[in-house]
Order: structure tokens, then C-alpha cells, then sequence
């Protein structure tokens, strides 16, 4: 990520922080506290089982100056309302601190995965890439993938999911994509959005989103691309 003191986290995500303004993030953003390094800022996230909060300790003794919270703890943390919510917005504003960066938007019911992991094998050629690992495409993914770019990233390919209409385009507000890949429309989540035409509606939140000079590369064997 690029460098930030904890006076400008708090302001981007609207938290409350308490401890020293001038500490710096220069390291990763993480949400396993094992995964921390020196200068890392540590997301407590809640799960079904796990909450985050108890490995703020563990996140310190990897490294952590910092910790994303929505409660204060003993060490230095920014306290805001919503972890997930106040990621998207750390994300936007380094996307947008980023103008250089070109992203690259990949959404499809299947060949996700595939398609970012053959793409980024090619664009590291010309110049410096990343990536998420695995299928990293939702709400947590996509803005830790636009989080790990600093300023000597050329590009950046964000996998983009969907549960639900209007995930892709809160993705896309994020992610700022140039390019936008729409692959297969196919029946993944069809019980959640109840047919392939809102489904095939849903993958184009990727296209309406792209900037009047952008490129969209649609699949010509799938009838919805």
C-alpha cells in the first residue's frame, strides 16, 4: 500500500483514532494477523466464528502499527462503525492517489480465476502486476487486491463477484476499472437473483462503469456478451 500516517486513515474511513496520529503504515493490510509485517495495518474483521479483535495482540508482536477496529482497544487502533465499509473507502482513495494505475476488471459465472491468473502471467512482462490470490472477489478481495498496489504498480487485475444486484458496481466504484471482462454468463447464485437475464444484468454493473475512453471485452460465445 502506499504510505499513510494514522491521522490521514482515520480521516479517509471517517474513524476515530486513538493513539498516535503520527504512527505510519508503510507495510501491507492484512485481515490474518499471522500475515502481518513491519508496518502492516491489521483489519478486525468479525466472522461466523472468529472475531478479529482477539488477534490484535498477535498482528502487534508480527509487526502491526495499526489496527482497523469498531471498538477501542489497548493498542493503537482507528475505531469506525463498519471494517468492511471503512476498507472500501481506504481503497478508493488509494485507487484514486493512484491516477497512473491501470485496472483491470475481470466478472464472469465462471473462468475468473483462470482468466486473471493467464493475464497477470502476461502483464508482468511489461511491468509490474498484481493480483489477488485465489478467488479473492467480494467486498474484502477486491479492495485488499487495489491495497497491496503502491506507486511503482503499472497494473492491477481485480476479481469482481456478486451475490446480489449492485455488488459489481459498488466494486466497480472502488476498483475504477479502465478494462472490464465479462466472461460467461452462467447459472452460479441463479437462486439468489433468480434468472440469467439478472444475473447477465448484473455482470454488465462492469460496463456501465467504465470511463468514455475504457475497453470492454465480451466474450462472444455466451448469448448475453
Amino acid at each position: 500500500m502506499i504510505t499513510l500516517k494514522a491521522s490521514e486513515i482515520a480521516r479517509i474511513t471517517g474513524g476515530v483514532l486513538h493513539g498516535d496520529s503520527n504512527i505510519v503504515v508503510t507495510g501491507s493490510v492484512e485481515v490474518d494477523s499471522r500475515k502481518c509485517g513491519k508496518g502492516s495495518l491489521f483489519l478486525a474483521l468479525k466472522g461466523e466464528n472468529v472475531d478479529g479483535h482477539d488477534f490484535v495482540t498477535d498482528a502487534s508482536k508480527h509487526g502491526a502499527v495499526l489496527s482497523l477496529t469498531d471498538r477501542q482497544i489497548s493498542q493503537p487502533c482507528i475505531v469506525v462503525p463498519d471494517v468492511v465499509v471503512a476498507l472500501g473507502k481506504l481503497a478508493q482513495h488509494v485507487r484514486e492517489e493512484l491516477s497512473d494505475l491501470m485496472v483491470i476488471g475481470i466478472t464472469g459465472s465462471q473462468g475468473k480465476t483462470t482468466t486473471k491468473d493467464l493475464l497477470s502471467h502476461l502483464l508482468q512482462i511489461i511491468g509490474k502486476t498484481v493480483a489477488p490470490a485465489g478467488s479473492f472477489n467480494n467486498e474484502i478481495g477486491a479492495p485488499l487486491t487495489i491495497l497491496q498496489c503502491d506507486e511503482s504498480t503499472t497494473f492491477c487485475i481485480v476479481e469482481m463477484g456478486a451475490r446480489h444486484s449492485g455488488d459489481i458496481a459498488k466494486l466497480c466504484e472502488i476498483a475504477q476499472p479502465a478494462i472490464g471482462v465479462v466472461l460467461k454468463v452462467g447459472t452460479a447464485h441463479v437462486g439468489e437473483f433468480g434468472d440469467r437475464e439478472t444475473i447477465a444484468r448484473t455482470k454488465g454493473e462492469l460496463i456501465a462503469s467504465l470511463p468514455s475512453h475504457g475497453t470492454a471485452v465480451l466474450g462472444s460465445y455466451d448469448e448475453f456478451t
